[in-house]
């Protein structure tokens, strides 16, 4: 039976196989991780069987390293170091599940492929937003049926900014019906489709269908309320607008591929001169009188949200736990010995925080390595001389999806959701792969 099935697999079958079932992840995981964490095992388990019937090297890239380095500094902390490491442990999963990265980096071998995953997860984001809108409008459908409705700029402006109103319940209804991770999937989807978009424009074609699909995934982002959401992607929005404007691109592209290729350099440099501004006598008294006001009003806070997080509750943890608490075993009742007026929420609204609390300073180093050489990878994908216009433009959105998610990642803790560990895996290991050699 085996013998009938490795021979009806060939060695090409196997790995177009892997790459299907990958797309099917793609697209799969902003509307079912479970689906979508699925059809990556079985994508990881027919691409072993091509690279052993093949002889094969799998490709490995550094980024793929710098996890397992993660992995194993959040092993070790949650182990030796942990207030709850049983809890700690069967949380571990959630960083496992960056093998996508060396996933990706195997079967998304060529910019085709790329496009073609594009594609996939800009599906898969649609879906999602359809479904956001369906269950947005079952929730506002009450409010209308009471009469109570001011769907007005005043109401729409105070629920954006989460300032509870008792008139403003057709907005609010709609507010909570999904978590972060919804609208940092829809943020990453209309970054993709806008993409492509472009590049249909480039290769002077027009699809009536994708800017339906756009329509519909602004529609559902705007519903979700999220503004880490809303300016992480008019960031990613607005450096693909000066990637297509040709003087920009000139002066920008140099640059970035001079960063890429001397950034053990350069990195270092940019950090000892911000070091050496920061020591500066006026630049001291600056930064502490604006720090004292952050301070005071993190310690007044009540309820204390996320500047009470940052500035008085991550400070008091990482004294008690140097070494870190454990990952993801940070609960509100830990939070509530430092400051008892903390909001109920579980995690820090940070990645920054909740690795610094979690796995201590080495894991952020490590973090904070990884994230970095993943946007180089990326940004060298950017800016890799293609002679194709609509294919450098696919090419900046691996780049964009990274700096909306890392960005986004500074006010909500988004390396612990499984679709976001997945999106982020995808996104790193294509551009790994992708990036032409330096030289």
């Amino acid at each position: 039976m085996f013998g009938l099935w490795s021979r009806e697999l060939g060695k090409r079958d196997a790995e177009e196989l892997s790459f299907l079932c990958l797309l099917g992840a793609v697209a799969a995981t902003p509307f079912s991780l479970p689906v979508g964490r699925g059809l990556v095992v079985l994508s990881l388990i027919l691409l072993v069987f091509h690279l052993a019937r093949s002889r094969t090297r799998p490709v490995f890239p550094t980024v793929a390293w710098l996890w397992l380095a993660f992995l194993g500094v959040a092993f070790i902390t949650t182990l030796c170091f942990g207030v709850d490491p049983i809890q700690g442990m069967s949380q571990l999963d959630k960083i496992a599940w960056f093998i996508a990265i060396p996933v990706c980096a195997c079967l998304v071998n060529s910019r085709d492929r790329l496009g073609r995953v594009l594609a996939a997860f800009m599906i898969g984001a649609s879906l999602l937003s359809l479904l956001l809108i369906v269950d947005a409008l079952r929730a506002m459908a009450p409010v209308v049926v009471e009469g109570s409705i001011d769907a007005g700029i005043g109401s729409f402006m105070r629920c954006l900014r989460r300032i509870p109103n008792p008139g403003d319940a057709f907005w609010w209804a709609a507010a909570d019906v999904a978590d972060i991770t919804a609208a940092q999937l829809v943020m990453v989807g209309i970054i993709v489709t806008v993409g492509v978009l472009v590049a249909l424009w480039r290769m002077k074609k027009r699809s009536v269908i994708i800017w339906l699909l756009l329509l519909l995934q602004i529609v559902a982002i705007v519903l979700q309320f999220k503004r880490g959401a809303f300016l992480s992607l008019g960031a990613a929005l607005v450096i693909l607008a000066a990637f297509e404007i040709n003087w920009l691109r000139k002066l920008s592209v140099p640059v970035v591929r001079l960063l890429v290729r001397k950034w053990r350099i350069i990195i270092p440099g940019i950090l000892a001169l911000l070091l050496l501004v920061a020591v500066l006598p006026f630049t001291r008294i600056a930064i502490a009188q604006r720090y004292e006001v952050l301070v005071e009003k993190a310690e007044t806070a009540k309820p204390g949200q996320r500047l009470t997080m940052w500035l008085v509750i991550t400070p008091e943890l990482v004294s008690q736990h140097p070494m870190g608490l454990g990952w993801c075993s940070l609960t509100h009742e830990i939070m509530a010995k430092v400051y008892p007026d903390v909001e109920k929420r579980k995690t820090l609204h940070s990645n920054i925080a909740e690795v610094l609390v979690g796995v201590g300073a080495i894991g952020l180093a490590i973090y904070v390595t990884w994230m970095t050489m993943a946007l180089l990878d990326a940004a060298w994908l950017a800016a890799g001389s293609v002679a194709d216009k609509a294919q450098r433009v696919l090419a900046l959105v691996p780049f964009l999806a990274l700096i909306a998610l890392l960005c986004n990642g500074l006010v909500e803790s988004n390396v612990r959701k499984g679709a976001i560990v997945l999106l982020l895996s995808m996104m790193m290991g294509a551009a790994a792969r992708l990036k032409p050699k330096k030289g």
